[in-house]
């Protein structure tokens, strides 16, 4: 998630639908209401729509903007996505330890281009290490 300075807070949950005190509804036997289930299920595609919208507008603006605009809304969008995962219950420790490593070369992106460029490779690496790891325990 981020807080409103846009800035990434890693395992940040959100708000459950209804907020705190909502009235109790029916509940499934997997302890999902089907009127929550919508709820969310709702919730999810328009959240899906917006990052959907964000991410062709854009990469209509790219080409009238300064290069270094491309990887900061690149690292936006891929914030967004982390966040909209840990709204829903989906979050990945991957995703905010990527954005985490992130973070710093992000807020200074438009002073420091290669600071960014050197936390996304810190990041990608990181994510790299991570699948190798994966691989590993999965044949052993």
């Amino acid at each position: 998630m981020s807080d409103t300075a846009g800035n990434w807070t890693p395992g940040a949950a959100a708000e459950a639908p209804g907020g705190p005190g909502a009235p109790a509804a029916e509940v499934s036997a997997t302890g999902t209401s089907a009127a929550g289930l919508a709820r969310d299920r709702a919730a999810l595609q328009d959240e899906l729509y917006d990052l959907f919208c964000f991410l062709l507008t854009a990469a209509r603006q790219l080409p009238r903007e300064p290069a270094h605009y491309g990887p900061i809304r690149l690292v936006d969008a891929a914030g967004r996505l982390a966040a909209l995962a840990a709204a829903h219950g989906l979050a990945h420790s991957g995703m905010d330890e990527a954005m985490a490593a992130v973070a710093p070369g992000r807020r200074q992106a438009l002073d420091d281009t290669a600071g960014l460029l050197a936390a996304l490779d810190a990041a990608i690496a990181q994510l790299a290490a991570r699948e190798q790891a994966a691989i590993k325990e999965a044949r052993a």
